[in-house]
C-alpha cells in the first residue's frame, strides 16, 4: 500500500476537464462504448505514454525541457514549446474556459461568456504568483473530489438508459482526442518529473507511471458507470447528477468541481505563458497575456472542433516525445 500511495497521487494530479467534463458529456450520446474508448485511451495508450515519459525522466534525470535543449538546441526547445502549446491551449480553453465557466454560472448565475473570462482571470493571477492563500484552500477543496464521485456511484440507481442518438464525433476521433488531452501537452513533462521525484531511480518511475495511469482509468470509468445510470444530459453531467442525488447540497459538489478544475488550470496557463516565451522571447507577464487571450479564444469554438484539433495536435506532441526517447537511448546515456 505505501508504494502504491505515490501512483495514486500521481494519477489524482492529472483528473481535471477530460474525466469530470469531457467523459461524462460524451456518455451520454455513445452508451456504454464509452467503457471502451476510456480503457484504450487512458490505460492502453495513456499507460505507454507515461511509462515512455516516466523513462525519459528517469534515465535523463532533468526536466524535458532542459534535456531537449541539450540534445537539440534551441530549435529543439522550440519545436517542444510548439507541440507543448498545441494541447495545452485548446485543453486549458475546455477546463478553464467552457468547463469551469459552467460551473461558475451554475454556482452565480453570471451568464457564461462573463464567467469563462472571469476564471481565466483569476487562473492568470494564480499563475502569475499571486493568491496563494486561495490557491492552497483550492487545492484542499479538490480533494474532496474522488469521496465525492465514490458517493454517488454507491447511491446511484441503475435507470437503464439508451444513449441519446447524436452524431458527435466517431469513437476514435473521440478516444485520439481523449488520448491526446490527457496524455498530450504538459502531461509527459509532469510525469516525468513526478515520477522521478517520487521513485527516483531504475524502472520504477516507469511503473508507477503506469499505475498512476491505470488508477485514473479506473475511476474514469466510474465517472462513465455515474453518467450511464441517471438520467440527465448535458452539458456538465457530473453537476446535474450531483444535483440530482444531492439536491441543495450539490452547491458542495460543484464548488469542488470548481477547485478541481482551477487546480488543473494553474499549472497549464503556467506552461502556456513559459512556451510562449520561449517562441517569442517576451517576458512573463506579457507571455501569460497571450496565453489568456489565445485561451479564452479557443474556448469561444465549438467543444467538438477543439476535441478534433486535439486529436491531431495530440499525436504530434506523442511523435516528439517518442523521438526525444529515441535519441535519449541512442546516446546510451543514464545521465546528461
Amino acid at each position: 500500500m505505501r508504494k502504491l500511495l505515490p501512483a495514486v497521487a500521481l494519477a489524482m494530479v492529472h483528473i481535471a476537464g477530460d474525466n469530470l467534463g469531457i467523459v461524462p458529456d460524451f456518455a451520454v450520446y455513445y452508451g456504454k462504448d464509452m467503457y471502451w474508448i476510456i480503457v484504450v485511451a487512458y490505460i492502453v495508450l495513456g499507460s505507454l505514454v507515461a511509462g515512455v515519459a516516466a523513462w525519459v525522466g528517469s534515465r535523463s534525470g532533468i526536466e524535458i525541457g532542459v534535456l531537449v535543449r541539450r540534445m537539440f538546441g534551441c530549435r529543439g526547445k522550440r519545436l517542444l514549446a510548439i507541440a507543448i502549446l498545441a494541447v495545452s491551449v485548446p485543453a486549458s480553453a475546455v477546463t478553464g474556459g467552457y468547463y469551469a465557466g459552467l460551473v461558475l454560472a451554475r454556482l452565480s448565475g453570471i451568464p457564461y461568456l462573463w464567467a469563462a473570462i472571469i476564471c481565466l482571470g483569476v487562473v492568470s493571477v494564480l499563475a502569475s504568483g499571486r493568491w496563494q492563500e486561495f490557491l492552497r484552500v483550492a487545492n484542499y477543496g479538490s480533494f474532496l473530489m474522488v469521496p465525492g464521485v465514490l458517493l454517488l456511484a454507491v447511491i446511484v440507481s441503475d435507470y437503464s438508459l439508451t444513449s441519446v442518438a447524436k452524431p458527435v464525433l466517431s469513437d476514435w476521433q473521440l478516444v485520439l482526442a481523449l488520448f491526446s488531452y490527457n496524455a498530450g501537452g504538459m502531461r509527459p513533462a509532469v510525469v516525468a518529473e513526478a515520477a522521478g521525484y517520487l521513485a527516483l531511480k531504475g524502472y520504477k518511475p516507469v511503473v508507477f507511471a503506469v499505475v498512476a495511469k491505470v488508477v485514473e482509468g479506473i475511476f474514469t470509468i466510474v465517472i462513465v458507470y455515474l453518467a450511464l445510470n441517471v438520467p440527465v444530459q448535458g452539458p456538465l453531467v457530473l453537476a446535474q447528477i450531483a444535483t440530482f442525488n444531492f439536491g441543495c447540497g450539490a452547491f458542495v459538489f460543484e464548488l469542488v468541481l470548481l477547485c478541481v478544475f482551477i487546480m488543473a488550470m494553474t499549472p497549464a496557463m503556467l506552461v502556456n505563458a513559459r512556451q510562449i516565451g520561449i517562441l517569442t522571447g517576451a517576458g512573463f507577464s506579457t507571455s501569460l497575456y497571450i496565453a489568456v487571450f489565445f485561451v479564452y479564444l479557443a474556448s469561444l469554438a465549438q467543444l467538438q472542433v477543439i476535441l478534433v484539433f486535439m486529436g491531431i495536435s495530440g499525436l504530434f506532441m506523442v511523435g516528439y516525445l517518442g523521438y526525444i526517447a529515441y535519441h535519449l537511448h541512442k546516446l546510451n546515456l543514464k545521465k546528461l
